[in-house]
């Protein structure tokens, strides 16, 4: 093999392996993400920035949850619980008829400021 080849090849894998790289940092690993509460659908087992926002308003309505930010099983009871006083098919999943609820549940509690 020449060594025109041999260099053109050596920079070709070592582009490879830093565009791999560089897509590895930036793509949130499965069931992590920074992602805003209601950009994707929220299951048993998920974790992120919006489970523990989730968390966080399901305590505002009054449904007491620790913010872990992992979608753990007392997050599924306050979830189950949640459904089943708003007329939701009991799940466990938190998807955007939960989010429409959830947000009108925060929106008439008289103690809860909501930002934009």
């Amino acid at each position: 093999m020449s060594r025109i080849r041999r260099a053109i090849l050596v920079r070709l894998a070592v582009a490879l392996t830093l565009s791999a790289v560089a897509l590895a940092t930036t793509t949130p690993m499965a069931g992590a993400t920074t992602s805003r509460l209601g950009t994707r659908v929220l299951r048993a087992g998920m974790r992120g920035a919006d489970v523990r926002a989730l968390q966080a308003d399901l305590s505002r309505i009054g449904l007491p949850t620790t913010c872990t930010g992992r979608f753990d099983p007392p997050t599924v009871h306050s979830v189950l619980r949640f459904e089943r006083g708003h007329r939701l098919a009991a799940s466990g999943v938190v998807g955007r008829r939960f989010m429409r609820r959830l947000r009108a549940a925060l929106e008439a509690s008289p103690t809860v400021a909501i930002a934009a």
